[in-house]
């Protein structure tokens, strides 16, 4: 592959790994594929950046007359509902 995989994805199988601010490469067994997003946030990730990556832009639209939708989707007991 053309990524540099760590020595724990061929002990342990598999690993996420985030390689931009737009991109994530799922490795599995020696191989890899690259995903692209509109923006890769991790856990440290504080709230006032997860609101201007996802909703910011949505909540201009409505306020200037627009139609959205925010779709909160995950196991329960993950903060859904706090977040929003």
């Amino acid at each position: 592959t053309p990524y540099s995989l760590p020595p724990t994805v061929a002990e342990e199988g598999s690993a996420v790994l985030v390689t931009g601010k737009k991109t994530v490469v799922l490795a599995s067994q020696g191989s890899a594929r690259e995903f692209r997003f509109d923006a890769v946030l991790g856990q440290e990730s504080r709230q006032a950046r997860v609101y201007e990556a996802s909703t910011a832009s949505l909540v201009a639209g409505l306020l200037r007359g627009g139609n959205g939708l925010v779709l909160a989707y995950g196991p329960t007991g993950t903060g859904k509902t706090f977040s929003m």
